[in-house]
C-alpha cells in the first residue's frame, strides 16, 4: 500500500496543511490556552482531517504545541528584528508596541500572547524533550532569549552597554507580556500605552547617556 493511498492528498497539499495545523494550533493556544486546545478543536479550526495530526506530527497534541510556540515566536521575532534594523530601538520598539494593541483591539481582546501562556499554564509532559525540538519549557524560554537578544543587540548599535542593554531588555520583554495580559483583563489598551509612555523615554535616556 503506497503513501498516497493511505493519505490521498498531494505533496504540496500536505505541507500546507502540516502549516495550518501549526498556524491554527499557535492561534488557539493564544485565545484558549494549552489545556484548554483540543486536538478536535484544532483540526476543526483549520479544516483538516483527524488523521493529519498522527500524520504529521508522529508525537502528537505535545509536539503539536512545541512547534506552535516555536511558529509564534518566529511570527513575533522576524518583525520584530525588521522593525528594530529599519526603525533603531526607540521607534521600532514603539511601532511594534503599536502593532501589538491593534491585534488586542481586532481580536477583541480574546487573544493574547502564546508565549506567555505556554511559559505559566502547567502542561503535562512539558519538560520532556522531543528529538530535535526539545520541551515546551525549553522552546518558551528560547523564544524570550530570541526577543531579548533582537533588543539587546539593536541598543548595543546605539552605543548602550551590555549590562546596560541587558536589564533593559528584561524590563521591557516582561512590562510587555505583563501588560498585553493587563489588557486582556481590561478590555482595554490603556496598559499597553501606558508601559510605552514609560519604556521608550528609559531607551531614549539610555542612549543618550551612551554618547555623552
Amino acid at each position: 500500500m503506497t503513501d498516497d493511498i493511505v493519505n490521498p492528498i498531494p505533496p504540496k497539499k500536505r505541507a500546507n496543511t502540516r502549516k495550518r495545523l501549526v498556524a491554527g494550533t499557535a492561534d488557539l493556544i493564544r485565545r484558549k490556552g494549552l489545556n484548554a486546545t483540543s486536538l478536535r478543536d484544532v483540526v476543526g479550526h483549520v479544516e483538516a482531517s483527524r488523521g493529519a495530526i498522527p500524520h504529521h506530527f508522529p508525537g502528537g497534541k505535545h509536539q503539536l504545541l512545541v512547534e506552535a510556540v516555536q511558529f509564534a515566536g518566529e511570527q513575533v521575532s522576524v518583525p520584530l528584528g525588521q522593525v528594530l534594523e529599519s526603525q533603531g530601538s526607540v521607534r521600532g520598539l514603539a511601532s511594534f508596541m503599536t502593532q501589538w494593541g491593534k491585534m488586542l483591539e481586532d481580536s477583541q481582546f480574546d487573544a493574547g500572547c502564546p508565549i506567555l501562556v505556554a511559559a505559566v499554564e502547567p502542561y503535562d509532559g512539558e519538560d520532556q524533550p522531543i528529538p530535535g525540538l526539545g520541551s515546551l519549557r525549553e522552546k518558551t524560554n528560547q523564544v524570550f532569549n530570541d526577543w531579548h537578544h533582537l533588543l539587546k543587540h539593536a541598543l548595543q548599535r546605539e552605543g548602550v552597554t551590555p549590562r546596560r542593554a541587558e536589564s533593559l531588555c528584561t524590563l521591557v520583554v516582561a512590562a510587555v507580556e505583563g501588560s498585553i495580559a493587563l489588557c486582556r483583563a481590561q478590555r482595554s489598551v490603556q496598559p499597553l500605552h501606558e508601559i510605552q509612555r514609560e519604556l521608550i523615554p528609559l531607551l531614549e535616556q539610555a542612549i543618550a547617556q551612551s554618547q555623552t
